[in-house]
């Protein structure tokens, strides 16, 4: 082969090369993308589900504790009539007399406070409701879960998933007045730090810079070892 047909081969061959190359590293970096958003995305389903979690082993222990009380209370109520029925029927405002046995036999109009013993049951459902991404009947019930359990044991868990309803709805400024109300009437709540995070997370997000980096610098010097602390960080060197 004449040497400038040589020539001519081997630099075609080095720009086809060279083009695919390009075209690799292209392709690489493309991938890298969209590897890098599906782990973002994986990882705030793995946070989502160990809450999930969590909050399962918190609504059992509040059933089981609930399922004692109810116990203790049964046990109670037998013992006082086996030692004096009569007595016992005249201390219990509930107990069904034959004077009175005819007006309850009526059926009594339902009050705006739910019954304690089914606190866990009623936010149990409202949970589920969540986890089926039914969001707008989980915010309804959510809502009308505090209004029924003013004083409950779940009431900070409850605002907790309420905020986060929100958030997935895309109701940012509902989610972050929930996560500001949570952290101000139980600022000692055991997702305090989570909620600080997605507080201060949404208020970057929303044009509210200055409230965003006080909160996420009040998680920072409260847990500075963290994880969440550390998400605060890459969030504020965003």
């Amino acid at each position: 082969m004449p040497k400038q047909n040589w020539v001519a081969v081997a630099l075609a061959t080095a720009t086809f090369s060279f083009g695919a190359q390009a075209d690799d590293l292209s392709n690489l970096r493309d991938l890298q993308i969209d590897l890098l958003e599906r782990f973002d995305l994986m990882q705030q389903e793995v946070q989502m589900l160990r809450g999930m979690v969590e909050e399962q082993a918190q609504v059992i222990d509040a059933l089981k504790q609930d399922g004692r009380n109810r116990y203790l209370d049964l046990d109670g109520r037998i013992n006082a009539l086996q030692s004096s029925p009569a007595d016992a029927a005249a201390s219990d405002p509930d107990a069904v007399t034959p004077s009175t046995a005819q007006s309850d036999a009526v059926p009594v109009s339902t009050v705006a406070l739910g019954d304690p013993a089914m606190e866990g049951d009623e936010y149990q459902a409202a949970f589920a409701l969540i986890r089926e991404r039914k969001f707008d009947e989980a915010r309804d019930a959510l809502l009308l879960f505090a209004q029924r359990y003013p004083n409950g044991k779940l009431k900070a868990d409850a605002q907790f998933w309420l905020a986060q309803v929100y958030d997935a709805q895309g109701k940012a400024e509902l989610a972050m007045s929930a996560f500001t109300r949570l952290l101000t009437e139980h600022p000692d709540y055991r997702r305090a730090q989570q909620a600080r995070l997605k507080l201060g997370g949404l208020q970057l997000a929303n044009g509210f810079d200055e409230d965003g980096k006080i909160t996420l610098g009040q998680l920072i010097e409260q847990a500075p070892d963290s994880s969440e602390a550390s998400q605060a960080r890459d969030l504020l060197s965003n």
